[in-house]
């Protein structure tokens, strides 16, 4: 069940924004017009996709991260520069995911809350879709982070299991690990930078109606 609902994110992500759009659309539309018992119903089940969504992340995330420390740290397992950095570029995006993800978790308002729920929709109606502060933007960001830790994770086990075979570590290329501790020090700054404006607006969106400035 689980694994089902991470390839059907990843499959959201593979798409583009443009799934998670038309998915937020829809709820939003269907909450605009309904009555308040309704639109209490609708948010409550639009909150637990979500929850049920990010714990998957969470979850997955810390798959990623105890076997990529577990193997890199396993004496007789051999690891190379090349390997070490692609394990680094997995657990910065597991962690990242995993952040989003709990963040999100605690700034959303919860499952009985459907004014808060109301005044969440109206304030991300205000951006525009196709922007950083559009909501399905910052909704796909545990996904997008996610689909390049997974991506990471398979080439990093492919990597690991032919060094094991061959036991040739010092047949890693020099300028590829190279290459990819600077694919790492811009994932981590790239990630944190994100993270400064994101969240803080993601938390913004709860605030009364008109209260928040977009």
């Amino acid at each position: 069940m689980c694994f089902h609902k991470l390839l059907r994110a990843i499959g959201r992500v593979g798409t583009g924004m443009g799934s998670y759009e038309e998915h937020y659309n829809a709820v939003q539309a269907r909450y605009e017009q309904a009555s308040f018992a309704e639109a209490a119903s609708i948010w409550s089940a639009f909150v637990r996709e979500l929850d049920g969504t990010w714990s998957v992340y969470k979850t997955v995330a810390g798959v990623y991260t105890s076997t990529v420390v577990g193997l890199l740290s396993m004496s007789g397992v051999p690891s190379g520069p090349v390997t070490v950095c692609l394990g680094i570029l997995c657990l910065q995006a597991s962690l990242f995911s995993f952040a989003y993800s709990e963040a999100y978790h605690c700034l959303m308002p919860r499952m009985n809350e459907p004014l808060q729920g109301f005044d969440w929709l109206n304030n991300a109606s205000k951006a525009s879709p196709s922007s950083w502060k559009g909501a399905p933007y910052l909704l796909s960001l545990p996904a997008y982070w996610l689909t390049g830790a997974t991506i990471a994770f398979i080439i990093f086990l492919v990597l690991e299991m032919w060094m094991t075979l061959i036991s040739q570590s010092a047949a890693q290329s020099h300028y590829a690990s190279i290459g990819l501790a600077v694919m790492a020090t811009i994932e981590i700054l790239g990630g944190l930078i994100q993270a400064l404006w994101t969240v803080p607006w993601f938390a913004k969106l709860s605030a009364p109606t008109g209260q928040s400035n977009v």
